[in-house]
């Protein structure tokens, strides 16, 4: 058996974002009866669209932010679909610019335009939704490459976990392939590799390995450097991070 990651090694707390959408409050104006602008349609999509919510407020998280609340929005759907004349109506978060980033993504939302000739025009809806977070840990630690530099967004440690998680399958992989030599092979290995702003390795060095295979540190070091993480806007070496990510090989849980 294959365990990526140990409770004992997984001392990095890192907080989720989760955003609750609950049901429209209320839908008014002129197309409240149109098929496109019906309760059931509106939620729908607001389904769909919370998940942008979602990452603005992991961003706030991710800066060290632990704020929780709700937030009762009044927005504008026009007749093409676009969102306009965006408000609160009541909010318990507390904190102005996370509101405001809110307020600006929902302003950016787009919906089916209302081609109802017998209901046409705009609505005007009350919606809310809850922000509350939970935590998790992980083994990993994330500096900056350049000294004094600060950790984009995108290369903070919730991120980066987040997309490390679904490439860990490849080293199961390796990993049962020297089981069959040494069915009794375990331990932990240490990697640190460098993430530069296209999303790409460029370093992988073992900095620890208990299994005293060497050539398996080796081997998963070269699936590592070829692993993908997102590609920043700004690919400049200013955002360059390493990153540190011990992996116990084994079945069970390693020893503190």
């Amino acid at each position: 058996m294959f365990a990526a990651i140990c409770a004992a090694l997984a001392d990095t707390e890192i907080r989720v974002a989760q955003v609750a959408d609950e049901e429209v409050i209320s839908i008014t104006g002129p197309a409240a009866e149109s098929e496109s602008r019906l309760p059931n349609r509106i939620n729908a999509k607001i389904h769909d669209l919370s998940s942008r919510l979602r990452y603005v407020y992991q961003e706030y998280l991710d800066a060290g932010d632990r704020v929780e609340g709700s937030l009762v929005l009044r927005f504008t759907i026009q007749e093409d679909g676009y969102v306009c004349d965006v408000g609160v109506v009541e909010e318990s978060l507390h904190n102005p610019d996370l509101v405001d980033s809110l307020v600006d993504k929902v302003s950016h939302w787009f919906f089916v335009p209302n081609r109802d000739e017998k209901h046409p025009g705009r609505v005007t809806c009350v919606y809310p939704f809850v922000f509350t977070n939970s935590v998790r840990y992980s083994p990993l630690e994330v500096r900056p490459l350049r000294d004094g530099a600060e950790l984009h967004p995108r290369r903070r440690p919730y991120w980066i976990d987040k997309e490390i998680n679904p490439q860990l399958g490849e080293l199961e992989d390796i990993y049962d392939v020297y089981l069959l030599g040494n069915p009794k092979l375990t331990g932990t290995i240490t990697f640190e590799f460098v993430i530069g702003g296209a999303g790409t390795v460029d370093r992988v060095d073992v900095l620890e390995n208990t299994t005293g295979a060497v050539s398996l540190a080796g081997d998963v070091s070269k699936k590592i450097s070829g692993w993908e993480f997102s590609s920043l806007e700004d690919t400049n070496s200013g955002h360059d991070v390493v990153v540190t990510y011990p992996i116990y090989f084994g079945s069970g849980r390693a020893e503190d």
